[in-house]
């Protein structure tokens, strides 16, 4: 039975904030493939290099106010 988000707690409100917001940019990864198999007297490689790899988050934090009574 699934569980009802307005039971969720302020960590699992920020770690799901954070997933939705979160941005991944991959540039210039490194591939390599080898073929040694179709011509054995001479083998062929080529790759790719990975030049950046970067996580970015944006968030906004929205204050939660606790009611209570003195």
């Amino acid at each position: 039975m699934p569980k009802d988000p307005a039971q969720d707690t302020f960590v699992e409100k920020l770690i799901a904030n954070i997933i939705k917001n979160l941005e991944v940019t991959v540039t210039n990864i490194h591939i390599r493939f080898e073929d040694n198999v179709t011509n054995p007297k001479k083998p062929f490689s080529v790759g790719v290099t990975l030049r950046e790899f970067s996580l970015r988050v944006s968030l906004i934090i929205v204050a939660y106010f606790i009611p209570f009574f003195i």
